[in-house]
């Protein structure tokens, strides 16, 4: 059996060259074997740097464009109109040659910061083309989806500068100082990876319902299996601790509009002995297309609960994290197998409005075939009073002088896709 299943997975690949994934089938089961390639280098230049250093640095950049991954999938039918259903699925960093560590795309679990094997997803579900589907384990969260279907330069990815919410805000901007969104928490507290980041992929139940008159609602729920750090993998009560999650999508072709919001609610001692509400995640926002042109408006609102707010506040060495809004308006048009797109993104720190980031980004992306591109970036992020963002997913946020000023960043890579 293990020499058919070799196989028949040579096979599968050898013919399916031009396919998004490598689809064969072993006894009643179809099996598909799919992943992207995303490597760049990236050059960015800082407004100052410290005496004896460089204000311009060199580097490459995994996940520019779209998070780099390989993936396996399964479904079997098992009669009625339902399928039982199977995905596993890893990020690979171009740069290291190993899987992903989880940080890049804020992947935290009960067990730590998410850097297992499978740490985008290891579900099991049930579909029904009539009725949704339903699944269980480790998976992507409604608002993710939701971030990329808004990301204003229209790289899917959750992974360019302008995946508005999660890049720009969990990977990329870092707001510090006293008082300011990522100023020094408390011991098991981190906001890239810990119990302050938005979450992205956890182990939880969701529903996917089929789409009704262009309408289509996702919902996830975890059961205490969030990212709180010191919960260990124990479980929590659904009352006290874990993440409600929730999209909402209309789609008639040309327009289509968003809207979801992601609660935490955390236990077992988060910020000293606080438990409760911790962060609230909404995001809203739509997209119009016509002819080879399409226009995107995206808004995002993060907000901590006031107790989590004082509780961490009233720690030594320790601040509490800022509310932010994010406003970002862009557009794509495509000419031939030429993609060009600009776009402008607002972060404001709610709390301290001294600190904040614009930015303006430009892409200019060309199509090699279905499978494959390359693309050019460029980014300028104007950082405000506390704030340090490089513009470049991927990129060591520079070192500087000072955190105000300029950080203007372009980046060349390519994608592939099978």
């Amino acid at each position: 059996m293990q020499k058919k299943l070799i196989a028949l997975a040579i096979a599968g690949v050898a013919a399916s060259t031009t396919a998004h994934a490598f689809d064969f089938t072993v006894g009643d089961a179809n099996l598909s074997i799919y992943g992207v390639l995303d490597g760049s280098v990236y050059s960015l230049k800082s407004p100052a740097a410290p005496a004896g250093q460089s204000s311009t640095s060199w580097g490459i950049a995994s996940n520019n464009m779209q998070t780099s991954r390989l993936g396996f999938g399964a479904n079997t039918d098992i009669g009625s109109g339902w399928k039982i259903t199977g995905n596993l699925e890893q990020e690979i960093s171009i740069s290291t040659g190993g899987q992903g560590d989880g940080s890049t795309v804020a992947t935290p679990t009960a067990e730590g910061n998410g850097g297992g094997t499978y740490n985008r997803a290891a579900n099991i579900g049930f579909a029904s083309d009539s009725y949704g589907e339903i699944k269980l384990g480790r998976q992507m969260v409604p608002s993710l989806l939701t971030a990329i279907q808004l990301d204003a330069l229209g790289s899917q990815s959750g992974g360019y500068a302008n995946a508005w919410v999660y890049s720009q805000l969990v990977n990329g901007i870092l707001i510090t100082g006293t008082g300011a969104l990522n100023g020094g928490l408390a011991t098991n507290q981190s906001f890239n990876g810990g119990a302050d980041a938005p979450n992205l992929f956890v182990a939880g139940l969701s529903y996917v319902s089929p789409v009704f008159n262009n309408i289509q609602v996702r919902f996830l729920q975890t059961f205490g299996s969030n990212n709180s750090p010191v919960s260990g993998n124990a479980g929590q009560s659904i009352t006290d601790s874990g993440i409600t999650d929730f999209s909402i999508r209309y789609d008639n072709g040309a327009l289509s509009l968003n809207l979801a919001d992601q609660a935490v609610k955390v236990g077992n001692g988060v910020a000293g002995t606080y438990t409760g509400s911790l962060e609230n995640n909404l995001q809203l926002g739509g997209s119009y297309k016509f002819n080879n042109t399409k226009l995107t408006l995206s808004y995002a609102d993060i907000s901590f609960a006031n107790g989590y707010k004082a509780a961490l506040a009233g720690l030594a060495n320790s601040s509490a994290p800022d509310d932010v809004q994010i406003w970002s308006l862009g557009g794509t048009q495509q000419v031939d197998k030429m993609k060009y797109g600009v776009s402008y993104t607002n972060i404001k720190d709610k709390d301290n409005s001294a600190s904040g980031v614009t930015e303006w980004a430009g892409l200019a992306d060309y199509t090699l075939n279905k499978q494959a591109d390359i693309y050019a970036q460029v980014t300028s992020a104007k950082n405000k009073g506390a704030s340090q963002y490089a513009g470049v997913y991927g990129a060591i946020i520079p070192t500087m002088g000072t955190n105000s000023g300029t950080v203007n960043a372009i980046v060349v890579g390519a994608r592939y896709k099978f």
